[in-house]
């Protein structure tokens, strides 16, 4: 469910909330369960943060929310 959720973000070019939805995942994994997400939701996560695209996405995600601050 939460790749799920993940992949809907990406196509939608929302990195940050995929991101966000991951990070809050492996949290609650690790204070409920003592567990961490699978190994294919954690490489997701990290294809994420390395792809050049979704870098420049989360940029200018960042810039739209500062400029509405």
């Amino acid at each position: 469910a939460y790749q799920s959720q993940m992949k809907l973000l990406l196509r939608l070019r929302k990195p940050s909330a995929a991101l966000q939805i991951y990070e809050a995942m492996e949290q609650l994994f690790q204070n409920d369960l003592g567990a961490r997400p699978s190994a294919a939701t954690r490489r997701m996560a990290e294809m994420i943060r390395q792809d050049p695209r979704a870098v420049v996405l989360m940029r200018a995600e960042e810039a739209i929310q500062a400029r509405e601050e």
